[in-house]
């Protein structure tokens, strides 16, 4: 699923070169979790079915299991 596509305008560089921020909503959730909460995200998150996949360019990807803090 994908939770959300955003162009690089559409977030916002962090005081370190490698960090990126953004907000999302209920609204940008997609997929099976389209129409739930935030807290049904959070729950999928605690579940450790969240896979966060990042990519800056076609030859240049990250991925990683998200977790709760």
């Amino acid at each position: 699923m994908t939770l959300r596509a955003a162009p690089q305008s559409g977030l916002a560089q962090g005081s370190g070169n490698n960090t990126l921020s953004g907000n999302f909503t209920a609204s940008d959730l997609q997929g099976p979790l389209e129409g739930k909460s935030i807290g049904d995200f959070v729950k999928t998150i605690d579940d450790g079915k969240i896979v966060i996949s990042v990519s800056t360019s076609p030859s240049h990807k990250v991925k990683f299991t998200a977790r709760s803090m």
